[in-house]
């Protein structure tokens, strides 16, 4: 049994453009992993975005 395959082939996976401004979170009653695989564009692997407040993370 390999876990790590096993597990990673029950959930959706997603391919995001980096141009597509997009997050990444769970909410108060879902929990959310994320595991990526980037590389290096023009020295750097992510823009990152404004915070996300408490209002809005808990906002459904």
């Amino acid at each position: 049994l390999d876990l790590v395959s096993d597990e990673v082939q029950m959930y959706p996976q997603r391919k995001i453009n980096y141009v597509i401004k997009h997050w990444h979170g769970g909410t108060e009653t879902n929990a959310m992993s994320h595991i990526a695989v980037t590389y290096i564009k023009d020295g750097k692997n992510a823009d990152w975005m404004e915070l996300v407040t408490d209002e809005d993370y808990a906002a459904r």
